[in-house]
């Protein structure tokens, strides 16, 4: 009977230890992630100031310069290769950002790292978010959630932002963002507009 029982005792510890939900991520925006200069909130001018000559680049300026209203409402988007600019020796290891700005402000942005065998290649995703979370003082591996479907997507979500570190085809990648994403952003913009002409309209 005793052995039962201490064997019921330590099954029910496993099953308790196993199971723990993580810890909560109690960080806000101030303490998200700096990735060789770019942060969540600085203005987009700040921003293409780390890539010299960037703001000139046709594509760029075509993105920067859409309208407020219709069908953006202030939400925009571009990527940059780093390496195409003067500063590049600041960013190695770095293949491309792609940036999400919302209001004239930098809302997510993506650090895309070189793929290997330029960069790591990462077998564990759980290796790759060890290094992320050293590296930015964030809670480690334990309290990251892993994604259900495509388990290199692993997640954090704080109290003003959000993050998820990918190793699809074993190179790294780290989102970061702020608790809204931009594209719930302009979905509630668009919805608002839309129901505003249906309100508006005159038979």
């Amino acid at each position: 009977m005793k052995r039962i029982l201490s064997a019921t005792i330590i099954i029910l510890a496993a099953v308790t230890i196993y199971g723990q939900t993580p810890a909560p991520c109690t960080l806000k925006l101030a303490e998200a992630p700096m990735v060789r200069g770019v942060k969540l909130g600085m203005k987009t001018e700040e921003m293409l100031a780390l890539f010299p000559g960037s703001s000139d680049q046709d594509d760029i300026k075509s993105m920067i310069s859409k309208p407020e209203g219709y069908p953006h409402f202030g939400v925009t988007g571009f990527s940059i290769n780093p390496g195409m600019y003067s500063t590049k020796e600041r960013f190695t290891g770095i293949a491309g950002y792609v940036f999400s700005v919302v209001d004239g402000r930098v809302s997510q942005y993506e650090v895309q790292y070189l793929l290997p065998p330029a960069g790591p290649k990462w077998t564990r995703p759980e290796d790759f978010v060890t290094k992320i979370a050293d590296a930015f003082k964030l809670p480690p591996v334990a309290n990251w959630t892993t994604d259900l479907n495509i388990r290199q997507w692993k997640t954090l979500k704080c109290e003003g932002f959000q993050l998820k570190a990918s190793t699809m085809n074993f190179g790294g990648s780290l989102t970061v963002s702020t608790s809204e994403a931009p594209a719930t952003i302009q979905q509630q913009r668009q919805a608002a507009f839309e129901e505003g002409i249906r309100r508006d309209f005159k038979p």
